[in-house]
């Protein structure tokens, strides 16, 4: 018949050995949260991708710009998860060699009232915070297509499948001397809303508009669940041996 086997407990050593992993493991955790949000905060593109209506190269771009031509397109929420950043293309009537040095977009983002842009508005993204990037695509007009991102700044919630809309427009009252025209998109539903002038009062139209919503995570939060996670175990640890 086996004895039963003597309880040993742990020695001043292991102990110590078990505290400098713990401790190595700490400061390995607090370095990837810092080189993680430094890239997220870096990298506009980590981001998670919740709907998408990407450019048509040689497809029909369309004036946005307020006070002549406003221009609003729709989707339809598969995700619960918060807005978090836009990204849109777009192109320019005027001379492609002579960009403005610095855009100046402004938004809604609008719940659907009868299939058609109204009820709630969420609000806009920040237009000082607007990249814009070459993609070396061309719409109908020989015109090219640049990408333009945004952050948000806030989270904006959606509901699974609500329609909601997204109006983007020049916000510079002529200050920018090229006027935006927002390029045509792919995927959709083959519905958008047109708007004359300043009214915003939108009519339904049959085409697409090129954009893409994304979450953003924000990394720092689970690292700093994982430290938590390490110090429970820690302190667990040390109370079951301490009550031997």
């Amino acid at each position: 018949m086996l004895g039963l086997l003597e309880y040993q407990a742990p020695t001043r050593s292991m102990l110590h050995r078990r505290l400098r992993r713990g401790i190595v493991f700490a400061i390995f955790l607090v370095g990837l949260s810092s080189s993680w949000g430094d890239r997220v905060e870096a990298d506009p593109f980590a981001r998670v991708l919740l709907y998408e209506q990407p450019p048509v190269a040689g497809g029909t771009s369309l004036l946005s710009n307020y006070g002549e031509q406003t221009v609003a397109d729709d989707w339809v929420a598969t995700s619960s998860l918060p807005l978090g950043a836009v990204r849109w293309w777009g192109t320019y009537a005027g001379d492609p060699n002579n960009l403005p040095a610095k855009d100046f977009f402004l938004s809604q983002i609008l719940t659907d009232s009868g299939g058609l842009p109204g009820g709630i508005n969420f609000g806009t993204f920040d237009p000082n915070n607007v990249t814009r990037t070459a993609t070396g695509l061309f719409d109908g007009e020989g015109r090219p297509l640049f990408q333009f991102d945004a952050p948000l700044g806030f989270d904006i919630p959606q509901v699974v499948g609500h329609r909601y809309w997204l109006n983007l427009f020049d916000g510079s009252f002529g200050v920018v001397a090229n006027q935006f025209l927002w390029a045509q998109g792919g995927s959709g539903n083959g519905t958008e809303a047109v708007a004359n002038g300043a009214s915003f009062l939108f009519r339904q139209a049959d085409s697409d508009r090129a954009f893409e919503l994304f979450f953003v995570p924000e990394p720092s939060a689970f690292v700093l669940l994982f430290l938590g996670l390490v110090a429970l175990t820690g302190m667990v640890e040390w109370r079951k041996h301490r009550g031997r």
